[in-house]
Formats: structure tokens, sequence, C-alpha cells
């Protein structure tokens, strides 16, 4: 169940991880207080919870399980910053230019997660994990 590689992309100066430090018994996150704000969208399994038990006991950095391959940090990279105070339709128009912040950060991170799950499927779909970006990205997975 052990992830083999682990990607964490590097946080933007200045950026801090979000912090959750009062979770429930034994570091489940589903009892922490002010959790039930969220409502459960679904019950975890106990793998899932073991993984969470593993790779996050705190419960504090939300991560992607990418086939049991590659665990990707999502909160380390600056899309929450740079989105902050943007309706949804400043950030399409934002994603209309590739020359602002908004589309660099959103981008990369997609070609980070897309480049991860080629490497999982043996680059399949190859319409996709054909892309140059992807394919650099790829290379550069450890």
């Amino acid at each position: 169940m052990s992830p083999t590689k682990w990607h964490f992309v590097v946080p933007s100066p200045g950026a801090s991880p979000p912090s959750v430090t009062d979770t429930g018994p034994g570091g489940d996150c589903t009892a922490a207080p002010g959790k039930a704000l969220w409502g459960t969208l679904e019950e975890l399994s106990a793998a899932e919870q073991a993984l969470i038990a593993q790779y996050d006991p705190l419960c504090q950095m939300p991560f992607l399980d990418v086939a049991n391959s590659f665990i990707t940090v999502p909160h380390s990279y600056s899309t929450p910053q740079v989105i902050q105070g943007m309706s949804w339709q400043q950030i399409a128009a934002a994603l209309t230019n590739p020359n602002t912040e908004v589309a660099q950060s959103i981008d990369g991170a997609a070609v980070i997660l897309t480049a991860e799950i080629c490497e999982v499927t043996g680059a399949q779909p190859s319409s996709v994990c054909d892309a140059p970006a992807v394919e650099e990205w790829q290379a550069a997975l450890p």
C-alpha cells in the first residue's frame, strides 16, 4: 500500500501551509473539531484510512495518492494564494492568458499531476502523455 515515489511541489517564497492543530482521537481527521462544517461526502475505506494515518496523521496536509506510486501535496504550491479573493469568472479569464500567475500556477500543477498519471499508466493515453510539457515533467519524476 505504500507509495514508492514522493513528489512535493516546493511552495512559493512566503507561502505557508495550512495549519490544523486539533484532530480527533488517534489523528482521525473525520473526528477533528470543526470538520463537521464540511460534512462527509463518503466514508473512507480501511485502506484509505491507513494511508491518511501513515502520511498525514495530524490531518494537516491534504494529499493526492496517484495509484500508490506518487504522493503529491497540492497545498504546497501557490494556487490558493494566487486565486485568493478572485471570483470564478476572474479565474477563468486569467486562465485564457498563459502569462498570468494564475494560469502558470494552475497549469503547472495540472501538468505535474498529468505526468504522474502518465507514469503509472504506461504513458496512456498517448494523446495526452506525448505532450512535450508532460514528457518533460515525466522524465524529471523520481
